[in-house]
């Protein structure tokens, strides 16, 4: 399956999505024991996702770049959909703004994608 690239991806866009990686994961873990086997697993799937991820966006905001590049596998992409889909309570504008960008940009990468590239 290709990867999902995102290219001249501004700090504050990079930001906004570790810090909804971080929410979506915290959400997740706190519902684990709610949940049947199959959702279970879903969710420890997620959040260890979440977490790599926040840690790998944090590493691009330490590097003090103005614009990134990012790349995501399918996995990685699927997790950020879904983090972007959840209508978190408190988001700023600028914060909406970000997440449905990206949910959007997902979505079409998702509906490109076919068996075996």
């Amino acid at each position: 399956m290709k990867a999902i690239k995102f290219t001249k991806v501004d700090r504050d866009e990079v930001i906004v999505l570790q810090r909804e990686l971080e929410c979506y994961s915290n959400i997740q873990v706190y519902g684990l024991y709610f949940r049947s086997i199959d959702d279970f697993i879903n969710a420890i799937i997620a959040v260890d996702t979440a977490q790599r991820l926040w840690v790998a966006l944090r590493k691009k905001v330490e590097s003090d770049s103005k614009f990134y590049n990012l790349k995501f596998n399918a996995t990685e992409a699927a997790v950020i959909f879904k983090c972007c889909l959840w209508k978190r309570d408190g988001r700023t504008p600028y914060q909406t703004f970000v997440a449905e960008k990206y949910k959007n940009g997902i979505d079409n990468e998702f509906k490109n994608l076919t068996p075996g590239q």
